[in-house]
Formats: structure tokens, sequence, C-alpha cells
């Protein structure tokens, strides 16, 4: 077994004792078909600008940064194409430059700038989360920012999942987080 398989088993290992132990509530362990990709060495904005473009019915991304035009566009071509396109974005990098996130905005994709405040000693506190779900079937997520230097320079990972199961969960904290930021 080489490394890359070695790396692949422990995450799958992982990802279903992280499900199987849980939360609160125990939940049974998921069963996923995934990929892993590791940056700078694996073309990561060319599979996730794949997986958007593959995109039937619906896209929703919880990011803290996305500067990364190339998966910015694949958004946009997703949304012309009639696909459902929802954006969660921490507000701080929402602004940083190159932030694709105005210019998605103005391109009609739906998108919210979470802004959480701040702790008691004045830290603000981010939305930290990088994940997506395409179709309700399949899940991105990882270290990954949607950034070029994630791309090109950082060592980032990148995991993909094929379970509705999976997919459901984190659906339903998208929806959560959807529905609580709407509000602001």
């Amino acid at each position: 077994m080489n490394f890359r398989d070695g790396l692949f088993a422990l995450v799958l290992f992982g990802l279903s004792a992280a499900l199987f132990l849980g939360g609160p509530e125990e939940q049974p362990a998921v069963k996923a078909d995934a990929a892993v990709l590791f940056t700078p060495e694996d073309q990561a904005t060319e599979a996730l600008s794949q997986v958007i473009d593959d995109a039937r019915a619906e896209v929703l991304v919880a990011m803290y940064t996305l500067t990364n035009r190339d998966l910015g566009d694949a958004l946009v071509r997703a949304q012309q194409r009639g696909v459902s396109v929802r954006l969660l974005v921490d507000s701080h990098q929402a602004e940083v430059r190159y932030s694709q996130v105005d210019s998605l905005i103005e391109r009609g994709i739906n998108a919210i700038k979470v802004s959480l405040g701040q702790t008691g000693n004045g830290i603000d506190i981010r939305y930290h989360n990088k994940f997506a779900v395409i179709d309700r079937e399949q899940v991105v997520t990882g270290s990954f920012n949607w950034t070029q230097q994630a791309d090109l320079e950082n060592y980032e990972n990148i995991v993909l999942l094929k379970s509705e199961k999976l997919a459901r969960m984190f659906q339903e904290k998208f929806e959560e987080h959807w529905e609580a930021f709407s509000e602001e």
C-alpha cells in the first residue's frame, strides 16, 4: 500500500468513526464512494469546476474564502443552466482583495455574507466552513479554500464523497445556517 492509499484509508476510517461516534446523538456509520485530492500537485480547481459543471439541480456552498475566479465562473455557469446555486461565505473574507463574492452576487448568485460578531476578547468569530453539496448526493469538503493560492501553492486536501446520506447531513447544516443568517 502506498502513502496515498494509506492516507485515503485513514481518511475514510476517520470519517466513518466520526460519523459513527457522532455528536450529542449517535449516528450510524455511513458508507460513501470517495476520492481525495491534494494540492498543490493535484489539479483541484479543474476537478471542482468539473463537479460543479456536472451539477443538474443544486449547488450549495459554505466557504470561508472564495477568490478563485474559475470556481466562481463555474458557479455562474451552473446557475445559467438552471441549477439553483446558493453561497454562504465569511463576511470578512468576502471583502478581501480578489474576493469573487460581490461579482457573483452581481451576476445573480444568491449569497449571504455571514457575520458572527466577536468573542468577549474582541476577536472576530469566523465562518470557517469549507464544503459544498451537489445535487443532494455529493459532498466536497476538506481544508481547501476556493483560492488560487490553495490550488497552486498551499498544501491542502479535498475529499469528494458520493453519498446521499452524507449529503443530507451537510445540506441540513447548510439550510440551518442559511435560515439563521438570512434573518440578519
